[in-house]
């Protein structure tokens, strides 16, 4: 008979929870921007870029702040990031302006992908050595649940009572799960840093550079086809508009269904999955404008990219630390760090790809002087106003938003 997997540890459920607050306050801007921009007196164009800024400072953040901090104690790095997060959703609930939210916004992004980072070591030590693939894929599911539920969530607390109340909810969680992590997560000794160039020449081992390589071409592919899912939908396969809030529901039902298959294969192949995966997500893009001439065809390839979308992160962020672990051991744990930092460079994918969803806000939209053209319509309409309610009155969960090509539901996806 086949023998009964362990359970988890707790601590990893905590570490997934954690994903899930910080992948809700990375995600969420998003359905709530014309509120922000209606509860500051301000456009619409002037809060868009905050999800781009955010993005940037997330993609040159992490390896910095990971490198910076590689040699501190993991706990205390732990808890001072996670006070320095708590602080910045206080003052993002209290902004008084938009340069103040600008501000909050960099701090929050500068410390997420090392506290992400941090969740994935911590998920690898708690665990045991079997069951480390399925902890790390566990904490990576926090942030698809993140996607899926947190973001119509945060966005409804939005609908009923405000924007700021939005952070004060990340807020409360992040502070309710602060000293739950502390008293679970064992106290991980700072080990003596060889300096900033050294820890960093895991980077030019090519069996780790290949691995980012293959990260970031995996995640371009995807975003850019997840950019333009709506017109896809609707135009390419001339889905009904009403039908694309439901199908994007089962596209997060895929992805988060793609970092348990991803856990399974880091326990199972290991490093072997890396080009596998990646190979299968190639066949799958090749092939993709062939299956879109079909409607029923195409839905199959669409749902296909979701359950293959995240088949890299279990594996490749297991690799990432093996690597540092066996081949660095002078420098394991700053290196582990940095290693595990380097890896979350797909969460700013993440956020571009939410940001052209929504409208494109922060982008120079379709039309003439700034107009959307409508499909069907006769030319230019002008950009909504940020105090403008959709006609439905529910908002940012099933909200959708007028583009040159096609109608979106941000709030789900």
């Amino acid at each position: 008979m086949e023998q009964t997997k362990k359970p988890l540890p707790g601590a990893v459920l905590l570490l997934a929870a954690l994903g899930f607050v910080l992948g809700t306050c990375e995600f969420v801007i998003v359905g709530i921007l014309p509120e922000i921009a209606e509860g500051l007196n301000t456009s619409l164009a002037a809060v868009g870029k905050l999800v781009s800024v955010f993005a940037a400072c997330y993609a040159v953040g992490t390896p910095v702040i990971t490198a910076a901090t590689g040699g501190i104690s993991r706990r205390k790095l732990l808890a001072v990031l996670m006070g320095v997060f708590l602080l910045t959703s206080a003052a993002s609930f209290a902004a008084p302006n938009v340069a103040v939210l600008y501000a909050t916004r960099v701090v929050a992004a500068l410390v997420s992908g090392t506290l992400t980072a941090v969740a994935m070591l911590y998920a690898k030590e708690v665990a045991a050595s079997e069951q480390t693939a399925r902890a790390i894929s566990l904490v990576y599911g926090g942030f698809s649940v993140a996607a899926v539920l947190g973001v119509p969530l945060g966005t409804a607390v939005c609908q009923i009572l405000g924007w700021r109340w939005t952070f004060a909810v990340i807020l409360a969680m992040g502070a309710a799960l602060l000293p739950l992590l502390l008293r679970s997560l064992p106290a991980v000794p700072a080990q003596a840093d060889s300096g900033l160039l050294k820890s960093f020449s895991i980077l030019w081992d090519p069996r780790c550079s290949l691995c980012v390589g293959m990260i970031l071409c995996s995640a371009s592919a995807t975003y850019i086809v997840y950019t333009y899912l709506s017109p896809i939908l609707t135009e390419t396969l001339g889905l009904p508009a009403g039908a694309v809030s439901p199908l994007l529901l089962v596209m997060g039902a895929c992805s988060a269904a793609s970092n348990l298959i991803s856990g399974r294969l880091g326990e199972r192949g290991g490093l072997r999955t890396l080009p596998m995966a990646f190979a299968a997500q190639a066949v799958l893009f090749a092939l993709l404008p062939l299956l879109l001439g079909n409607r029923w065809a195409g839905l199959a390839g669409v749902f296909a990219m979701g359950l293959l979308m995240y088949l890299l992160n279990t594996p490749a962020q297991m690799h990432a630390l093996s690597l540092a672990e066996q081949d660095y051991p002078l420098r394991f744990q700053p290196v582990r760090l940095r290693a595990a930092g380097i890896l979350q460079l797909r969460h700013c994918y993440r956020l571009l790809h939410r940001q052209r969803r929504a409208g494109g806000v922060g982008i120079p939209p379709p039309g003439p002087a700034g107009g959307n053209v409508r499909p069907g319509g006769t030319g230019a309409e002008p950009a909504a106003s940020a105090r403008q309610r959709p006609p439905d009155g529910r908002g940012g969960i099933l909200r959708t938003i007028k583009t040159g090509s096609g109608r979106i539901s941000p709030g789900l996806f």
